[in-house]
């Protein structure tokens, strides 16, 4: 794909809202190597830096900084978010909401020529029905979720109020090389031969998606310039249980998987987080047990191509983490989505393991 693919302009200059993250590291990384130029906007500072991307450490909430940093700037890429484990509804709605109609807002005033936004599965957190598709009504069931649909709903107003093309995607968990989160402690007992605890049988399907499958469709349809708003997945994922009886077969390591029935972890994990030592959001271990895979066929008639499975990629995430570790435990400044999930009250279970 050449520079000039990207939207018909032979160079454009993007600005990155949660540019420091996974997924903005990686977009970062593409456009320049396509021969665009970047600004990255957040609130951290990277832990990685890309030749070529001007870094500005700066909030979404704060007008000042997101209209200063909007100069010059012809296409907005907002994937700044709090992430769920943080667990508070004031910081979702100000950073997820307030600080998405102050980006949209800067963006059309600075007259960009598109805008992007990568949603979340968490709007459809309630659903009982399998696939999702685009007639399935939003159900978010917490904060995080309420908040991202309420970004959504507030992009799409301002874009077409002001006839500004938007592409926008939900995606459920986006995976690849230096992505950890929650999935650190599952690749750290794994690898230390402990028991997995599952919440439930294993029997339920959850869809994922890895970070190159997602991009790919994503230059594809800027390169299009068809916008939309799509719901993408993998086209491979299996029952939970056997994703992990592999991950497990492939590390070689003697762990087991304890299967928890529902109601029984569920409550304990409700307990746990309302004195805020759990690991895990309210989204996480009510969704956990549960089927969640999107209809794709729509993104894939627009070009999406998924080549990874879910196995696939639990497996690379797994061996980067086996070669990253020693690193891992003492970087305390890696960022939230690639960083470590601090154990707490699972290590109880882990002793027991």
């Amino acid at each position: 794909m050449k520079s000039s693919d990207i939207a018909g302009i032979e160079i454009m200059h993007h600005l990155i809202t949660g540019g420091a993250g996974f997924l903005g590291r990686y977009l970062s990384k593409r456009l320049i190597d396509l021969g665009h130029s970047v600004t990255s906007l957040d609130l951290v500072s990277p832990t990685e830096i890309i030749p070529g991307v001007k870094e500005v450490q700066g909030d979404v909430t704060d007008r000042h900084s997101v209209r200063e940093n909007m100069r010059g700037v012809q296409a907005v890429h907002h994937l700044a978010a709090a992430n769920p484990i943080l667990k508070s509804k004031s910081i979702f709605h100000r950073v997820n909401v307030e600080g998405s109609k102050i980006v949209l807002e800067e963006a059309v005033n600075a007259s960009v020529s598109y805008i992007t936004y990568i949603s979340s599965s968490s709007v459809f957190g309630g659903a009982n029905e399998f696939p999702i598709t685009s007639q399935t009504p939003p159900c978010p069931i917490e904060p995080y979720g309420i908040s991202k649909l309420a970004a959504e709903c507030l992009i799409r107003t301002l874009c077409n109020q002001a006839k500004l093309p938007l592409l926008m995607i939900r995606a459920p968990t986006v995976m690849g090389q230096g992505r950890l989160g929650i999935f650190y402690i599952l690749f750290k007992w794994i690898s230390e031969g402990r028991n997995i605890y599952l919440i439930g049988p294993g029997k339920n399907k959850i869809q994922m998606i890895h970070v190159k499958d997602l991009f790919d469709f994503y230059f594809s349809i800027l390169n299009k310039q068809t916008y939309g708003e799509f719901q993408i997945g993998a086209l491979d994922f299996k029952p939970l249980y056997e994703s992990i009886s592999t991950l497990i077969h492939h590390a070689g390591t003697p762990s087991k998987i304890i299967c928890i029935p529902v109601g029984i972890s569920t409550s304990i994990l409700k307990f746990l987080d309302s004195l805020g030592i759990s690991p895990l959001s309210r989204y996480h271990y009510l969704s956990f047990s549960k089927d969640f895979y999107f209809d794709i066929s729509p993104a894939i008639s627009k070009g999406l191509h998924p080549h990874y499975s879910n196995e696939d990629m639990l497996i690379e995430c797994y061996n980067w983490f086996q070669l990253n570790k020693k690193q891992l435990r003492s970087n305390s400044t890696l960022l939230l989505n690639n960083q470590p999930i601090q154990e707490k009250s699972l290590n109880i279970l882990k002793w027991l393991s």
